[in-house]
């Protein structure tokens, strides 16, 4: 439970917020908005900011992505969202290689 009693909802950015590996983002995403989050192309889908929104009234949202405190740098912004908490993962982003299935 979150810190008012409430379900938590952990964010990952890889899957539906974030559908696509970096050399499949193309011009031509119907749905989605291109961002560029440190240096890397993602698409955000056009409705997930105001499906989060919505999910914020009942539940508490929650970072778990290796991506972890930079979350809130990088993601947070493109998915229109404050800051939020980060459930650590003990993997940084930045200590992973692509091959890895990080990107």
């Amino acid at each position: 439970m979150g810190g008012r009693g409430r379900p938590l909802l952990m964010l990952d950015v890889d899957g539906p917020p974030n559908p696509t590996p970096p050399q499949q983002v193309t011009a031509q995403s119907p749905g989605y908005r291109h961002h560029s989050i440190a240096g890397i192309p993602v698409l955000v889908g056009d409705d997930h900011p105001r499906l989060l929104a919505r999910l914020a009234e009942q539940l508490d949202l929650v970072w778990v992505t290796t991506w972890e405190e930079e979350a809130n740098e990088w993601w947070s912004p493109a998915m229109d969202l404050p800051a939020l908490p980060v459930c650590p993962t003990g993997l940084g982003v930045l200590e992973q290689k692509p091959a890895e299935g990080v990107f």
